[in-house]
C-alpha cells in the first residue's frame, strides 16, 4: 500500500478516516465559544437543517446523522473536503500522512456519523460565523457572512456542498 497523500483518503481505513475528523474537529473547535459550536447531536442536526432551509415539522426531509458505510462515505468526502481547505489543510496533511493512534476511538464505528456532523459543524465555522442562541429549550441560529464571504450565495453554495458531503441532495 502506498502512503496516502493529503487529497487521497481513499487509501485509509474506515477507522483512520473518523480519527482524523475527530482529531481535526478537536482542533478547529479547541477554544471556540459556547455560541459557537453544537452543544450535542440534536443541536448539530438542527444546525444542518437551518442551513440546509429544511422545515421538519413542514414535511420537508431532515439531516440525518449518517449511519454506517454512508456515515464512513461522508467521512471520506468530509476528509477530501478539509484537506483543501485553506483553514486545515496543514494539520489534514500532517495527520493523513501520520493518522492518530487507534485507542482513542473505542469499539465499533458506531461513532462515526457523529463526527461526521461534528467535523461539518466544525467546518462550517471556517467559512461563516455561526451564533447559536438557546433558551426556553429552543435553538436559534444566527448565520454571518464575514469569512472570506463575496456574496449571498455563498450559504446556498454551502448548503449545497454540505448536503453532497452527507449523501446528495437534499428532497
Amino acid at each position: 500500500m502506498t502512503s496516502p497523500t493529503p487529497f487521497a483518503p481513499a487509501e485509509l481505513t474506515d477507522r483512520e478516516v473518523i480519527l482524523i475528523l475527530q482529531e481535526l474537529t478537536e482542533e478547529l473547535t479547541a477554544g471556540a465559544a459556547a455560541d459557537a459550536m453544537p452543544l450535542d447531536q440534536e443541536e448539530a442536526v438542527l444546525l444542518l437543517d437551518a442551513l440546509l432551509g429544511t422545515r421538519p415539522e413542514a414535511g420537508a426531509k431532515a439531516a440525518t446523522v449518517p449511519e454506517g458505510a454512508a456515515a464512513c462515505a461522508a467521512a471520506r468526502r468530509l476528509l477530501a473536503v478539509l484537506a483543501e481547505e485553506p483553514a486545515c489543510a496543514d494539520l489534514a496533511a500532517e495527520l493523513l500522512n501520520d493518522p492518530p493512534d487507534d485507542s482513542r476511538l473505542g469499539g465499533e464505528l458506531a461513532v462515526s456519523g457523529v463526527v461526521v456532523l461534528a467535523a461539518t459543524a466544525a467546518w462550517l465555522q471556517t467559512k461563516i460565523d455561526i451564533h447559536f442562541k438557546r433558551g426556553g429549550g429552543q435553538t436559534e441560529f444566527e448565520f454571518r457572512l464575514g469569512k472570506e464571504a463575496a456574496d449571498g450565495s455563498t450559504l446556498r453554495e454551502l448548503a449545497a456542498a454540505v448536503a453532497r458531503l452527507l449523501g446528495g441532495p437534499r428532497e
